[in-house]
């Protein structure tokens, strides 16, 4: 998910949604790597023990949340793949495997292909209860003296079977194409006066796009969720022009198709 026009990564996002969902009823529920089980010996056994084994050159180890002395949880970004594993026994115990490499992202995008599916390291609670896993993809848009790159997510409800897809077949999502990230810049100087503006902070403006969750906590579950967009905006010619505002976005618990293809329609243009 790199691109060379754009300032802000994947890894910012996470970062930043961490304390904005922790004031909401914590929707969202970050993974921490579990360093202390990062060995190879052990990394090997658990995927080994999964019926599609994932590799471990690309696979992250990370606590559970609920119980980090009992369960991991792995995500291998090569497929890409998560499982829940029972490690409070001599043989790790597969409680969850779901395979995304057959899942076919909702994201309308031209070039599906062009940036891997990514999982984001986190749970979220939902209002059915469960807990729901954000699978992600992006696409970079190029043009003349800038770019942009969006990312959108799929929140998939997590299942305790071992699900693996076949090509062209897809999880169902409690929410579907859901504005996770997008940054971007666009070219400011087109005189040569501009250029040679010594005032000027730069020749790019810049903005940025950073989804945000807000539920109700309902007992074991969520009420539905509300979502916004952190947007921000660096202005190349002065800081007086920089803007923050948050955007919200109406995406309802299950939204039709029509409703979906519109909101997305005027989000990408």
């Amino acid at each position: 998910m790199k691109s060379t026009y754009l300032q802000s990564t994947f890894v910012a996002c996470v970062i930043s949604l961490i304390p904005v969902c922790a004031l909401a009823d914590q929707v969202r529920v970050p993974l921490q790597p579990a360093k202390n089980l990062q060995t190879n010996t052990l990394l090997n056994k658990m995927c080994a023990a999964l019926t599609t084994p994932c590799k471990p050159s690309t696979t992250q180890i990370y606590s559970d949340p609920d119980s980090p002395k009992s369960f991991v949880w792995l995500i291998d970004e090569s497929k890409p793949m998560l499982a829940k594993l029972a490690t409070d026994q001599p043989q790790p115990k597969v409680l969850v495997e779901m395979d995304f490499k057959g899942h076919v992202h909702s994201a309308p995008f031209s070039q599906p292909n062009e940036e891997p599916m990514v999982i984001d390291p986190a749970l979220y609670l939902t209002p059915t209860g469960d807990k729901a896993v954000a699978v992600l993809i992006s696409e970079r848009t190029g043009y003349s003296g800038g770019g942009k790159m969006d990312t959108l997510a799929d929140f998939i409800v997590l299942s305790s079977a071992r699900l693996r897809l076949k090509a062209g077949v897809n999880y169902p999502a409690i929410y579907k194409s859901v504005p996770f990230e997008s940054s971007g810049m666009s070219r400011a100087c087109f005189t040569k006066e501009e250029y040679e503006d010594s005032k000027r902070r730069s020749c790019h403006d810049e903005y940025s796009d950073v989804l945000q969750i807000t539920a109700q906590r309902l007992e074991n579950k969520t009420g539905p969720w509300v979502f916004k967009r952190k947007h921000v905006f660096v202005s190349a010619e002065t800081r007086r022009k920089d803007q923050t505002k948050f955007i919200p976005m109406d995406i309802p618990l299950n939204e039709s198709d029509a409703h979906r293809r519109k909101r997305l329609k005027a989000f990408l243009n």
